[in-house]
């Protein structure tokens, strides 16, 4: 058993300490008026001489280890001058003070030592040569009987066995309240910091959800209104030339309107965890739909029907409508190309428009792109803006899948196209179209937006 550190130097054991070093000095003198005798020891000096060196002796080596030592190591020579002192005093002199000093002196010892295997090394040491030496002094120097003898060391050892035990039970039991009071310490503290650490998390989640719930209506909300003041623009212009136009566009309109607020709507359940399931793929067609119907904006888009979180559909979701609605309302883009597909384990989102681009370098980040992507870290994907003065702007987000395509898992057959490498048709002509229009000089970031333009006027042409 180890006693802890305020055991040993804390100030009530300082104090405890002092007190057994003035003890000792009575004591000492007790003794030293007791055997006052002018014989002469070997020869030349008087008994009560030797018997004051041995107490100064003994007394400096307490001094020391009272007032300038503090580490246990460091008195152990002190203690082996205490040792030899008290065995030479017990052989010189006959006194009923001299166990009082054992004891003080083992008492001391014990309250500095570290280890309970020291504190029975030390007894066990000091019982046998106390004992011996009290019994050789009786029997040989003061003449006692064998009776007295044996007698006297009995009561000897019964003092110094109960001293033992009595004073390593009193410090086992302050130790362990010391530890207790300690443990009660920490366990305040480390509440004290959990409830810090609870009080910053609180407040770190309710940030995290205004942001959330600010992203929810600024792509909702912000998409829609963008749309409708798109289709109210075109209506503007019209109007006189074509008023029926004019008037199915400002319907469009009210329906965008009406579909703005049904979002807003959707989004007060999404945040309240009550949202309606809806596949990736539908979300899409719906944010491409909205954004076509009464406008001039054409939108040709490549999309599978992707198994994802929520979470991640609703990231997805949201960053078309932002795209969209940057596109038309700083880039000025008529037209737009969506693709979404899931290759080697990752969700790859497309979207590339023929606006009028920006330097990248200089592009502010606003809620929208800031959005976009805090959400694609979020996620651990990665997110690429590239873009340049009057060659429109494209999106490409990369974020790891969760499951296979909806239509894969319903159809074995196209999955086995797909694990074939085969590309199906429809990706197949846009991507050679794409590649056609790069060849012949066009821009390739907007080409597939051109071509979803062109494809647009010439249905629209073969429908007049």
């Amino acid at each position: 058993m180890e006693r802890t550190e305020s055991t040993r130097n804390n100030k009530f054991f300082q104090r405890v300490r002092v007190g057994i070093f003035c003890l000792l000095i009575v004591l000492e003198a007790f003794i030293l008026f007791q055997n006052i005798r002018w014989e002469l020891v070997f020869g030349a000096v008087p008994s009560w001489v030797l018997v004051l060196v041995i107490e100064l002796i003994f007394t400096f080596s307490n001094f020391l280890k009272t007032f300038v030592l503090e580490e246990f190591r460091h008195k152990i020579t002190c203690y082996v001058i205490d040792f030899l002192s008290q065995l030479a005093l017990t052989l010189i002199v006959n006194s009923t003070y001299l166990s009082a000093v054992y004891l003080l002196m083992l008492s001391e010892f014990y309250m500095s030592t570290e280890r309970l295997s020291d504190c029975i090394g030390m007894g066990s040491a000091s019982l046998f040569c106390f004992v011996a030496t009290r019994g050789i002094a009786a029997y040989y120097f003061m003449r006692a009987g064998i009776f007295d003898t044996v007698f006297a060391c009995l009561g000897e050892i019964f003092i110094l066995i109960f001293h033992f035990l009595l004073v390593n039970f009193a410090l086992h039991v302050y130790d362990s309240r010391q530890r207790m009071a300690k443990s009660l310490q920490e366990l305040d503290e480390s509440n004290r910091k959990l409830k810090e650490a609870y009080d910053e998390l609180a407040e770190v989640t309710a940030l995290q959800e205004r942001q959330r719930i600010a992203r929810e209506i600024h792509d909702t909300a912000g998409h829609s209104i963008t749309t409708v003041i798109m289709q109210t623009e075109a209506a503007k212009l019209i109007v006189e030339r074509d008023p029926e136009e004019a008037k199915r566009r400002i319907i469009a309109a009210n329906l965008q309107a009406k579909n703005a607020l049904e979002e807003l709507r959707q989004s007060v359940h999404v945040l309240a965890g009550e949202a309606a399931e809806e596949s990736l793929k539908d979300s899409f067609d719906r944010v491409i739909r909205e954004s076509t119907d009464g406008t001039d904006v054409v939108i040709r888009s490549d999309v599978a029907d992707i198994v994802c979180s929520s979470e991640k559909k609703r990231f997805l979701t949201n960053t078309l409508k932002e795209g969209i609605a940057n596109g038309l309302r700083h880039g000025h883009a008529t037209a737009f190309y969506v693709e979404l597909c899931e290759r080697d384990g990752q969700i790859s989102f497309l979207l590339s428009d023929n606006g009028a681009g920006s330097d990248v370098e200089k592009m502010k980040s606003g809620f929208g792109l800031s959005g976009m992507y805090g959400g694609t870290e979020r996620f651990g994907g990665k997110m690429e803006i590239s873009s340049a003065s009057g060659e429109g702007l494209e999106i490409r987000i990369s974020i790891p899948a969760e499951g296979r395509r909806a239509t894969e898992a319903e159809s074995p057959d196209r999955a086995a196209g797909a694990t074939d490498g085969q590309t199906p048709p429809a990706a197949a002509e846009g991507a050679k179209a794409t590649a056609a229009r790069a060849n012949d000089g066009k821009n390739p970031r907007n080409s597939s937006a051109e071509g979803a333009k062109e494809e647009s006027e010439k249905t629209g042409g073969e429908r007049a």
